[in-house]
């Protein structure tokens, strides 16, 4: 159905509403993100931390659910799509934050940083990042300590990300709250921005972009 280097999603041939997601080693830390903090509710973990099973309607990767959301407002009213733009937006940072604040809290990791690429859209309001390679343990001093060579369009970069150029490197693990707020930008054209800046999901963005590593939070109220 859909695959990348760092995880497959699949559909049972006997039930259309049965998916599978599926890494190419044990993730005991991403499959645990999914399924304990219930952003999938009744969500189960096989084959030894490499596959998790799930029941839903769909399951796309955010650049399809983008275009076919674009597709669909072209039938609406401008005021329904501004409205339900900033819906799913909300919806997506909802989950992705539940997601990372599992990591860090109950598992003591982080993601090093966030592309579009990754992220999972089931039954149009549940969201998932699933990059593999992107799973960081974070150290006694907060950090994470960078091992693998990236490409500065691997990802989403925070400030410190952008001057790391030699390994191995630390960085705080916050930088996967800038590269998270990135995320959330780039869902936006840059003439809509300006209109959700006094939302929730604008003082979350604000929160995840400041510059100090340690002054970020994901607080989304």
């Amino acid at each position: 159905m859909y695959s990348t280097d760092n995880f497959a999603i699949s559909c049972s041939e006997t039930d259309k509403n049965l998916f599978s997601i599926v890494f190419p080693y044990p993730c005991p830390v991403l499959c645990l993100s999914i399924v304990k903090s219930r952003i999938i509710r009744g969500a189960t973990i096989t084959d030894n931390y490499r596959t998790v099973v799930f029941k839903a309607c769909s399951v796309d990767t955010l650049q399809k659910a983008d275009t076919l959301q674009k597709a669909d407002t072209l039938q609406k009213a401008d005021t329904l799509q501004k409205a339900d733009t900033l819906q799913k937006r909300a919806a997506m940072a909802l989950s992705l934050v539940i997601q990372l604040k599992y990591m860090v809290e109950e598992c003591s990791h982080s993601f090093l940083g966030y592309n579009r690429e990754n992220v999972v859209v089931v039954d149009g309001d549940k969201f998932l990042f699933l990059d593999s390679s992107l799973v960081y343990k974070i150290s006694e001093d907060d950090t994470l300590t960078v091992t693998c060579p990236f490409d500065k369009d691997d990802f989403f970069l925070s400030p410190e990300m952008e001057k790391v150029n030699v390994l191995p490197s630390y960085v705080q693990f916050k930088t996967a709250y800038y590269s998270l707020g990135l995320l959330f930008l780039s869902c936006f054209k840059e003439r809509e921005r300006d209109k959700y800046r006094n939302t929730k999901l604008g003082y979350l963005i604000k929160r995840c972009l400041v510059k100090e590593p340690e002054k970020r939070s994901i607080l989304f109220i």
